[in-house]
């Protein structure tokens, strides 16, 4: 986390040196307990973009249970980071047990910051009904004054018993790291390898009248679940996996409860109208889960579901991905001989190829990838690889599916990716055309 002083060359380095080794750098600021004027804060996050290629931004001495100013303060502060990029990070820390509604500003909460004495002996369980183990991708602790290598254990094992996805365990206030730094790490590596596969291939889809839910885990588990919030409102329903949920799928059809050893699919075809989303355009929040019949649960982080628009000529389309690949398909009605998928992977309409709604940075036309290489409406473009298409005749009515690597449009990081996706058509000398809406691709693990 980088300190709130002044722009330095030293730290500049030490933000690569993190980002080489795969960590996520946050800048922080204080908010005084919402005391701090707005624009002092959306200045200090000004400085940090501008300086540093922040991650994100941790907001230090954060409220915790005043829901109107959650609303009126720190809501548009997270909108704020998250015009800096689709896929920064919010931290709050108001280091104590937090109302729910703070969720909808804040992708992780420190809901703990004192010493491991009191963590130990005196942890208070006020406002923590939200911390379940589905939201643990939500939850930050920090222990500081932990003097030894056997109380950083305990106080890590305590965290695990607290549903804690973030942990920071320290021998005093943040002077320094601690001697038992390769022991805590060594620790965390274990636990995490102990909790099995990351769940793959999340996919929310839908067509008129039916969606499909569907995802790929390894391990054995009793239970596969969706949780489905079709209000996108963390603050109504079920508080679950950072959303709120207004409808669970647990097993049944198609699927009973059973075992299921790695590599396993779970899916689900559940009528729209069933879930009240009939409408279009719309929307919806999701998250997937499996669990074990002694409890040690695997969730997904929350999963956007941007419901395909089914009265045009391109329509059923959607995207997925594991840690290396990405799967495009959507149904085409129409003979075209040329079909794309563009591309917006910093979700920003004002860089890349200005087209349908998007700024698209890279394009699939047919069994091709390629790059933009022009400015605003130029149409210039650079092959950067192929992709598998199927069926590969171009001008094939029906499904068409298209496979590439994730890094040949830079998608490659392990959590946080988003792209936007316009599915377009066109018939042989541009007469017709048609531009489905765009779609929001969230990658999961």
């Amino acid at each position: 986390m980088l300190p709130h002083y002044s722009q330095s060359a030293a730290y500049v380095t030490l933000v690569q040196n993190a980002h080489a080794a795969g960590a996520k750098v946050l800048g922080y600021v204080y908010t005084d307990y919402g005391g701090r004027p707005s624009s002092e804060v959306q200045t200090d996050i000004d400085r940090y973009y501008a300086w540093y290629p922040v991650d994100g931004i941790f907001f230090d001495e954060a409220d915790d249970n005043d829901c109107t100013l959650e609303d009126s303060y720190y809501h548009l502060l997270y909108n704020y980071v998250k015009g800096k990029a689709a896929s920064a990070i919010v931290a709050l820390n108001p280091g104590t047990g937090t109302a729910p509604c703070y969720l909808d500003s804040a992708d992780i909460i420190a809901t703990f910051e004192g010493t491991y004495s009191t963590y130990s002996t005196s942890f208070s369980t006020t406002d923590r009904e939200w911390e379940t183990p589905a939201n643990a991708s939500r939850i930050w602790h920090i222990i500081h004054s932990t003097g030894s290598e056997s109380e950083m254990h305990q106080a890590l094992t305590l965290s695990r018993q607290r549903n804690v996805g973030y942990v920071y365990v320290g021998i005093d206030t943040y002077s320094a790291l601690p001697p038992y730094r390769a022991a805590e790490a060594e620790d965390v590596r274990d636990w995490n390898a102990s909790l099995g596969g990351a769940l793959t291939w999340l996919r929310a889809s839908n067509n008129a009248t039916t969606n499909t839910y569907r995802f790929e885990f390894s391990g054995t588990y009793q239970f596969h679940r969706v949780y489905v919030d079709t209000n996108e409102s963390a603050g109504s329903g079920f508080a679950h996996c950072g959303i709120g949920v207004d409808y669970l799928i647990e097993n049944g059809s198609p699927r009973s409860s059973r075992s299921c050893s790695s590599p396993a699919p779970a899916g689900w075809s559940v009528a729209r109208s069933a879930l009240g989303e009939a409408a279009s355009p719309n929307g919806a929040d999701a998250c997937f889960e499996v669990e074990t019949a002694n409890d040690v649960r695997t969730t997904s982080a929350r999963y956007h579901h941007a419901y395909s628009d089914e009265s045009g000529p391109i329509h059923a389309y959607f995207a997925e991905n594991d840690g290396s690949n990405i799967r495009y398909q959507a149904d085409f009605d129409v003979s075209y001989a040329q079909k794309h998928v563009f591309i917006d992977t910093d979700s920003s309409s004002a860089t890349g190829y200005t087209t349908g709604g998007v700024g698209a940075d890279y394009m699939i036309e047919n069994g091709s990838v390629y790059r933009y290489t022009g400015a605003g409406s130029d149409w210039s473009w650079t092959s950067v690889g192929a992709s598998s298409m199927t069926p590969s005749t171009t001008g094939a009515t029906g499904t068409t599916r298209w496979s590439i690597a994730r890094s040949l449009i830079g998608e490659t990081a392990s959590s946080g990716e988003r792209s936007r996706l316009v599915f377009h058509g066109q018939v042989s000398g541009g007469a017709t055309q048609y531009f489905a809406p765009p779609y929001v691709h969230v990658f999961g693990n």
